[in-house]
């Protein structure tokens, strides 16, 4: 009884045909890619990016184009740098709720007015451009923010928040542990970032959090980002506070009218004051090195970015160590591993990361374990605001992330104690304090007091270490060595001026005792201030043997 509901065949045929040729017509007049997504262009959206493209691939398969299911590549529009700058602005902007446009890096009314907004917001003046620093700081502040919505309330049920793995994905990445993809996805780099965490913690490294363990490293990270957020507001404070006028000048009396007096000879202008420091002494290696089996990594950070003060004698510190190890102490230059200004990568190849202790050291070392390793490090020193961790810093890292971007002083350590080697010492011409000879790292922060001394979670021997000062001080310079006061002790310590009994043997406690009695006594002469060299590890460790 429905059969006279149903169409002939040939009124069918002539449909299907009409419909392709419609869809043909379209795809052929109508440029693809024209209508955009959500524009109500249906036939040029739809029909054209879906009937009509297949269409396309069907006729150039029958001209012997691509194959079936193959599709055709079109370019990408290439992207300049600044439409990348301004889009990551917007995305910015509108994390931290100032922006509410396209994020397609176009400078639109909108976007400029929510820049001005953000500005004042800080108390900065009104405009629409942003300085490199006021960039820095508004996308660290974004990612503070991103943090604090991906965990939410840190005191929360685990068992009731969705979405948990990504959670702890997302605050173990904050502390540096976790690396990988913020899938919510529980694989082994989770795991065994869970675990490390664990360990950090005095608990067993199982891999699985309990809930009160889940809360408390929400309540961690949740505080260390709050403490970001502050630092970054007392930046801006700083940024927008107007200087201070200058002193008005003193009004001199009016000039008594003289005779003319004739002008003195001419004199040479005097050349600019350049202090005049001993040379550093070339490398003078020896044909047969007594330590054949021991490397020194050495590295001087002078130059640093991002507004970071430079460290006026880093560069030759590490010069003048590396010729006393060569010269006076028989290291061979080949297994000297000397870097010049360091950065995070630079650091990372060195010493190696959290997934693999195999850096450039494990390559130089004795692969039967008769290496002996001597670390130096001058540069800047920087604390965690919220952890208290200290960190080494990289010449291009941003002291406001520095648990992003620096190097951790525990991962330094851990990753020694994991070398087939003998002993490794370690010497740090650094303070941990986020203080410098000339000012705060982050400005208008308070300094925060850490020591050199971390727990890696290990109990092994193989470390000892001497660092410049106590946490609570500063680690001065000698400008009439052209040195770190450390340093120079060090220096002349290992040259043989730390021996009491001229036997040839030079222990750490013997070494310590010389630079503590010098660098205290010099600190409080030159500086008025107290610096106390630290020695951590066994003091009848070996240093030198002549």
């Amino acid at each position: 009884m429905f059969s006279s509901l149903r169409r002939p065949s040939s009124i069918r045929s002539r449909n299907a045909c009409a419909s392709v040729c419609l869809a043909s017509v379209l795809a052929v007049t109508t440029p693809i890619g024209a209508a955009r997504a959500g524009s109500g262009d249906f036939l040029g959206g739809v029909a054209v990016g879906v009937i009509g493209s297949a269409i396309v691939n069907g006729l150039s398969n029958q001209r012997g184009g691509s194959s079936p299911g193959q599709v055709r590549r079109v370019r990408e529009p290439v992207v300049s740098a600044e439409t990348k700058q301004i889009r990551q602005d917007q995305i910015d902007l509108a994390t931290l709720g100032y922006y509410g446009g396209a994020t397609d890096g176009r400078k639109s009314a909108a976007f400029e007015q929510a820049l001005v907004h953000y500005k004042l917001s800080k108390g900065l003046i009104g405009t629409s451009i942003l300085s490199e620093t006021e960039r820095a700081l508004m996308h660290a502040e974004a990612a503070q923010r991103e943090v604090l919505v991906a965990i939410g309330d840190p005191g929360a049920d685990p068992l009731l928040v969705p979405g948990q793995d990504r959670r702890v994905q997302t605050a173990l990445r904050e502390l540096a542990l976790y690396d990988g993809t913020i899938d919510g996805k529980k694989g082994k780099k989770l795991v065994a970032a869970i675990s490390r965490w664990q360990a950090g913690i005095g608990q067993a490294p199982t891999g699985v959090l309990s809930s009160d363990q889940t809360i408390h490293l929400m309540t961690t990270v949740a505080g260390q980002a709050e403490g970001r957020l502050e630092a970054i507001d007392r930046q801006f404070a700083e940024m927008g506070r107007p200087p201070r006028p200058a002193a008005p000048l003193a009004v001199q009396p009016a000039a008594v009218a003289a005779a003319p007096v004739a002008p003195p000879a001419a004199v040479a202008p005097a050349a600019a004051a350049t202090p005049a420091f001993t040379a550093i002494e070339p490398l003078q290696p020896q044909a047969a090195p007594k330590r054949p089996h021991d490397v020194a990594v050495i590295i001087g950070n002078r130059a640093y970015q991002n507004g970071i003060p430079e460290v006026a004698y880093g560069v030759r510190d590490a010069e003048a160590v590396r010729a006393t190890l060569v010269n006076r102490l028989g290291f061979s230059p080949d297994n000297v591993i000397m870097v010049e200004n360091a950065t995070q990568g630079d650091m990372a190849t060195v010493f190696g990361n959290r997934e693999s202790f195999k850096g450039k050291i494990w390559k130089y070392i004795d692969p039967e374990g008769r290496s002996k390793v001597f670390v130096f490090y001058s540069g800047h020193g920087m604390p965690d605001v919220q952890s208290r961790s200290p960190f080494i810093l990289p010449v291009d890292a941003n002291p406001a992330t520095v648990t992003i971007n620096g190097y951790p002083l525990e991962l330094v350590y851990s990753n020694l104690e994991k070398l087939n080697i003998e002993k490794a010492h370690v010497f740090l011409d650094a303070c941990f304090s986020g203080g410098s000879n000339t000012r705060m790292l982050i400005q208008s922060a308070s300094p925060i007091y850490v020591s050199a001394k971390v727990d890696t979670g290990t109990r092994s021997n193989k470390l000892t270490i001497l660092a410049a000062s106590e946490g609570d001080q500063l680690a001065s310079w000698d400008d009439r060595e052209g040195h770190g006061l450390f340093t120079s002790f060090v220096l002349k310590g290992l040259a043989g001026a730390a021996e009491p009994t001229g036997d040839g043997r030079l222990t750490a406690a013997e070494l310590h005792a010389y630079v503590l009695e010098n660098v205290r006594k010099q600190a409080r002469r030159i500086y008025g201030r107290e610096q106390t060299p630290v020695l951590i590890g066994d003091p009848e460790t070996e240093i030198a043997r002549r």
